[in-house]
């Protein structure tokens, strides 16, 4: 019997478990359904919920890598925040998928909760594509794209990756099942690509503010990422950030970085064309 196996962790992960468990039971589809969690996955729901935890609750079948999941020509292996390079010599010829958080060829590799904010995309997308030794290169079954507002962070944007990563594996679930898609290859010359090591996440005290209101926003908010981090402003940790609008003219600004308030709920800072008006984190970091 042909197995489609998920490898993954997270929401998106453990939500697309669950859908083709009742799919395969609803339809009695000779398909077989198994997992194979993160290795840090140890079944417990955090700020994630765990696909360890989902995968045991179904009575599914758990491996503790590709290796031993042991896949053949006939199956299929769908990652979804899988955090391991797959190889081709683990695949044994099955057919192997990714739902990557991004609208490639933009923006392949790490980080595309950080970078699409830093610069200031008005639109993002999920995307479904066939695995290959390349990263995130391979030929797109399919895509969907959605708004990035200005007011969105980086934590916003993850959250809707996984919403929307969500509605395109339910909506190509069959087509990947019997293998009746048309993939097209990417153009590599739109592609970009980052490294984790692009950001040092170490650094999170706030850039000088001899920038523009805008460009010093977008970048406060590619790292708001509660559960893991948040920027820095004289060591009180930033949770909002807005650009006053009211038009004064840049011949009453003061001098950049000036605090013009500062208490311990918010700040108010000049910058190169206007202010910046950030909230603190009710707790000091």
């Amino acid at each position: 019997m042909k197995r489609l196996v998920i490898c993954g962790k997270n929401a998106i992960a453990c939500k697309a478990t669950e859908y083709t468990f009742d799919v395969i039971t609803i339809h009695g589809l000779d398909l077989r359904l198994g997992t194979i969690p993160v290795a840090g996955d140890n079944g417990v729901d955090t700020w994630q919920p765990s696909l360890r935890q989902v995968s045991n609750q179904l009575g599914l079948p758990t491996y503790p890598s590709l290796s031993s999941a042991s896949l053949t020509h006939d199956d299929i292996l769908v990652s979804l925040e899988y955090d391991k390079v797959i190889r081709p010599t683990d695949l044994n010829h099955a057919r192997a998928f990714n739902i990557h958080f991004s609208n490639l060829p933009k923006y392949r590799g790490c980080l595309t909760s950080v970078w699409p904010i830093r610069n200031g995309e008005k639109q993002a997308g999920a995307t479904l594509h066939e695995l290959t030794p390349g990263i995130d290169d391979g030929p797109i079954v399919d895509q969907v794209l959605f708004d990035v507002p200005e007011f969105m962070t980086a934590f916003d944007l993850y959250r809707s990756y996984i919403a929307y990563g969500y509605e395109l594996y339910k909506r190509n679930l069959e087509k990947i099942a019997s293998g009746d898609y048309v993939a097209r290859t990417q153009d590599s010359s739109l592609a970009g690509y980052y490294k984790r090591s692009s950001v040092n996440f170490s650094e999170l005290e706030l850039p000088p503010f001899d920038q523009p209101a805008a460009q010093l926003r977008a970048y406060v908010q590619s790292l708001m990422f509660e559960p893991y981090q948040l920027p820095v402003f004289h060591g009180k940790r930033v949770v909002e950030c807005d650009v006053l609008v009211w038009d004064i003219g840049k011949e009453s600004l003061p001098p950049p970085a000036q605090a013009v308030i500062e208490d311990s709920e918010h700040a108010v800072v000049s910058c190169l064309d206007g202010y910046l008006r950030l909230r603190f984190h009710p707790e000091k970091a």
